[in-house]
Order: C-alpha cells, then structure tokens, then sequence
C-alpha cells in the first residue's frame, strides 16, 4: 500500500484535495439540476401561454413562472405607456393592498420609470433599492 509511505501533512493534502474535488462535483451536480428545471419552467411556462386566453392571463402565467423560477415572494409586471413612457402594474402576485398603491403608476420622469427605460433587470432588495431612488 503506497499510503503507508506518506506522511501525515501529504495524507492531510490529500484528503483536502478530494473535498475540493467532491465540492466541485457537488456543485455541478446542483447547477445542472438548476438548469433543467429552469428549461422545464420554460418549457411549462410556453405551454401555459399557449393555453392562456386574454392577455392578463398570460401576465399572470409569467409572473407566476418567475416567482417560482427566482424563489422569491412576489412579483408583478409593469406595461409602459407608449405616448407618455408612464409605468403602469399591470399584473401583480403576493404584494400588498398598500404597496400596490404605491407602486401601482410612476410617471415617466420618475426615478424607477428611468430605470426601466434604461433597459436593463434591476435585482435588489426593494428597501434598500427605494432608498436609492429616493422613496
């Protein structure tokens, strides 16, 4: 047995080694399982769009899939208005009667209608995030 020979500290490397290597495995193994559920929430999510008749519908079936997929809490979407470029909810999941009243309408020189219209997701806790736009 050629462990015999090692000592102690090479043994201790070892050991450490293959717990990195068994941490990387892991964690592919999880990112993969992520993955394939992430492409059968798709997967579900375009089925249930297809089967979805009026356009509320289909906001909800997203809203849906996305709290689901991201494991948050709640979620809603936001339609701009095209003549105005205001904000408007139009679809909303797990928010409160309080909070939907404040965040129900933003105008278009609003600190959050500025950040969608600059294009990109905003991910963030939403008290800290108002904080920055001044809410």
């Amino acid at each position: 047995m050629k462990d015999e020979y090692k000592n102690k500290t090479q043994l201790i490397d070892e050991l450490n080694e293959l717990r990195r290597q068994v941490a990387e495995l892991e964690s592919g193994k999880a990112r993969q399982e992520q993955a394939e559920q992430l492409l059968q929430t798709q997967h579900d999510l375009g089925l249930a769009l297809i089967a979805a008749g009026s356009l509320e519908e289909k906001f909800k079936r997203c809203v849906d899939s996305a709290i689901n997929a991201s494991e948050m809490d709640c979620g809603g979407i936001y339609l701009v208005d095209e003549h105005t470029g205001e904000l408007n909810l139009a679809c909303h999941q797990g928010l409160s009667a309080k909070f939907i009243k404040q965040v129900s309408h933003y105008k278009a020189d609003a600190p959050n209608a500025k950040l969608v219209q600059a294009g990109q997701p905003v991910y963030g806790n939403y008290q800290l995030l108002a904080k920055k736009l001044g809410g």
